[in-house]
């Protein structure tokens, strides 16, 4: 998702679940510091004397994928590289999630591939695709054992949403009232992670051909000559795990945009699917709205078993699809809605038609129509400016998350992601990124007057 999801969307649904305005507008802040605290601003908040107090960036910038592929680094080889990537796009962009035993129906982990290499002239180390697993030579692979790049999978609705919900949780009820921003933060960077299980679903903030190299076949998005493809997937991939390999990049925008229907071939089997985003962006707006009101309220608790199956709880989620069975006009369940469940089913109707179905590959485009929108509903929402609120706070709640992520991927998937090592390779590419700049400009000081 973009701004106007990030931004104008989780504020209308912080309201809605029962935020103040005020309230909102620092979620929807936070929410969207997620996307735009790069490199950059790290530097220049350190060269303001910022007393920020970890080295931590949230935005996916291309320029360290950028600096790994053309080898020009400052410091790191690519494997370091690697491993810094994963320690920002996959716990802020791309939440692992495809290793739980037992998910909701409609929403299986993917636990097999299978197809040869389609688009780069590699073959897939996976054999051909069977039912239960991954076979590779003797061995069979199922979610919870398989490879690490399949486990690192983006999936809506599973336990590590549950545990970024419930650390948001945590911290709202420690800090609203001594230190609101910082508890706010805490929701709004879970909120633009949770938003974005949904739309970066089935691909991984990890780099790896076998997951995110695929080819976008087909879309249906408004000005074209604005819609992109990576500017990588013109260049020679130099291996499999290649940086270029991470994220939704060789979809383009397809995935971030509301409105459009895309068609996708990817290596992990998937040939020629065609992809609704609406639906998907309906229920991680409803999923935002259900999330917030558990904070706040405790109400809406997604666990529904506490029989685990295979040590794994199983949690619940509302889908649009779901709501919109049970609260439509005419439908035998109709009459079983509250009216808060109304009202909601009503808001998101109103996105449905007036702000989810538009194709514009612009967010600008998009943008506009949420202003006019909230405007409508005498709502007002200022826009976004990355200095309004103490950036201190978000940092510190951005660790948090973080950690929490890191921790849930250890004890439940087997996957280590050094936190320490992360925050160092983070600091060495913001003292790279500054140099690289300074050296364009011609004023290098000596290397001591960095940070």
């Amino acid at each position: 998702m973009q701004i106007d999801c990030h931004y104008y969307g989780t504020y209308f649904m912080a309201y809605q679940a029962g935020f103040s305005a005020e309230d909102a507008a620092v979620i929807a802040w936070a929410a969207q510091t997620v996307d735009e605290l790069d490199f950059n601003r790290l530097r220049i908040l350190k060269d303001s004397k910022v007393n920020i107090p970890y080295f931590i960036t949230t935005e996916t910038t291309f320029q360290s994928v950028d600096d790994a592929i053309s080898s020009t680094g400052f410091t790191k080889k690519v494997g370091d590289y690697i491993t810094m990537l994963r320690g920002i796009w996959a716990p802020f962009h791309f939440l692992p999630g495809n290793f739980a035993a037992a998910m909701e129906d409609g929403n299986k982990v993917i636990e097999h591939t299978g197809r040869k290499q389609i688009s780069f002239g590699h073959q897939t180390p996976y054999s051909d695709s069977i039912e239960v697993g991954l076979e590779v030579g003797n061995v069979l692979y199922t979610s919870s054992t398989g490879p690490e790049d399949l486990k690192m999978v983006c999936r809506p609705s599973t336990g590590t949403v549950r545990e970024i919900v419930e650390n948001a949780a945590c911290q709202y009820a420690l800090y609203y009232k001594s230190e609101r921003i910082k508890a706010l933060c805490a929701i709004g960077i879970c909120m633009h992670v949770l938003a974005d299980t949904w739309s970066h679903q089935n691909f991984a903030g990890t780099p790896s051909q076998w997951v995110n190299g695929c080819k976008l076949i087909d879309h249906d998005a408004i000005n074209a000559n604005y819609f992109f493809q990576t500017p990588y997937s013109a260049r020679a991939i130099p291996n499999v795990n290649s940086p270029t390999f991470i994220g939704h990049g060789f979809a383009g925008k397809a995935p971030d945009i509301p409105g459009v229907t895309w068609i996708m071939t990817s290596e992990l089997g998937i040939i020629n699917r065609t992809y609704e985003n609406r639906p998907r962006f309906l229920s991680g707006m409803l999923q935002m709205y259900d999330a917030m009101k558990y904070i706040k309220t405790k109400e809406n608790d997604p666990l529904i078993s506490n029989e685990p199956i295979n040590s794994e709880p199983i949690y619940r989620f509302r889908t649009w699809e779901e709501i919109k069975s049970q609260c439509s006009f005419g439908s035998i369940t109709a009459d079983r809605c509250n009216v808060e469940e109304q009202v909601l089913y009503m808001a998101l109707c109103v996105l449905d038609n007036y702000l989810l179905d538009n194709r514009h590959s612009d967010e600008l485009v998009r943008v506009e129509l949420w202003k006019e929108f909230l405007h409508n509903q005498k709502i007002s929402l200022e826009k976004y400016d990355f200095n309004r609120y103490d950036i201190v706070s978000f940092v510190d709640m951005a660790r948090v998350h973080r950690k929490v992520v890191f921790d849930y991927l250890y004890h439940h998937a087997g996957i280590s992601i050094s936190l320490d090592k992360v925050d160092n390779l983070i600091k060495e590419e913001a003292i790279s990124f500054r140099y690289s700049l300074l050296q364009k400009i011609g004023e290098i000081p000596p290397m001591k007057e960095f940070f």
